[in-house]
């Protein structure tokens, strides 16, 4: 119910000119919000009807438990002392809303404060200083002000790491280099390539994997000899993906010749770009 208190406090500012509480400091006005009752207003200005003044000790009460039960309730209560003393109507001018109201519910409730609270109260305060003309606000709307720019050293999130998947290698991976040179080399002339093609070859997957079986990027989980990614293109080319150089080499030259067309294509294109 601090919403309920606030509006108390506003309302007794309004009707005497001055907030409850004065300080040398900050801390000693809170410290009065805590440890003190809100005086009635007819205390600061005489003439204030006591209706007004029980509305306002009410909506202050140190005690929650004591205040309105919420908004509504203190709007009520409101609406009940404007009848309980004629007070008329009268519309507070107001400028142009730029925001869409939460519900028309709420756009209403702003409406009857507008109409009840601070135009039919203020004519009880005794003349004074603080007694100055209220001027509406500017017919047109307001304008927004410009968002805070970010501060000059904040740096943009770093990027989420990516999903990984590695593979769980078998028992019985056959890690042998100097074998799958010898088998990559045979292959290569069921391609159409010549043997001058191999050196291109071996050092496009010395690059990639020293063409070992179960070489793993464990940042992309890129594997085997080819360094297939996902690993699982190796499946098109034998059950045996995981442990077999021959099924990681068959894929490899396959994948070699359908996107560049030769070794020699595929390692120009990693030393341009570090990647095939």
């Amino acid at each position: 119910r601090s919403d309920v208190y606030s509006a108390g406090i506003v309302l007794f500012e309004l009707l005497t000119g001055k907030p409850p509480y004065q300080g040398e400091s900050a801390m000693n006005v809170a410290y009065q919000h805590v440890h003190s009752r809100v005086p009635a207003p007819s205390s600061r200005v005489k003439g204030i009807p006591s209706e007004i003044d029980e509305l306002v000790v009410s909506a202050t009460d140190s005690d929650p438990t004591g205040r309105p039960i919420d908004a509504g309730a203190f709007l009520a209560e409101l609406a009940d002392v404007r009848t309980d003393l004629a007070l008329p109507v009268v519309a507070v001018p107001a400028p142009p809303r730029t925001r869409a109201r939460t519900s028309d519910a709420s756009a209403r409730a702003d409406a009857h404060v507008a109409d009840v609270a601070t135009t039919d109260l203020l004519p009880h305060r005794a003349a004074g200083a603080h007694d100055t003309a209220i001027v509406p606000g500017p017919t047109g709307p307001p304008r927004r002000a410009a968002p805070a720019p970010p501060p000059r050293d904040a740096q943009p999130p770093p990027p989420p790491p990516p999903v990984v998947v590695v593979p769980s290698v078998p028992g019985g991976a056959v890690n042998d280099p100097a074998g799958a040179k010898i088998y990559a080399a045979g292959q290569l002339a069921a391609y159409g390539w010549g043997q001058d093609q191999f050196q291109c070859l071996a050092s496009l997957w010395t690059k990639e994997s020293n063409w070992l079986t179960t070489a793993t990027n464990a940042y992309s989980g890129a594997y085997g000899i080819a360094q297939a990614l996902p690993a699982s293109k190796y499946a098109t080319a034998g059950s045996d993906w995981l442990t077999s150089y021959r099924t990681q080499v068959n894929w490899g030259l396959s994948y070699i010749a359908d996107r560049y067309g030769s070794p020699c294509g595929a390692w120009n294109h990693s030393v341009a770009n570090n990647w095939y």
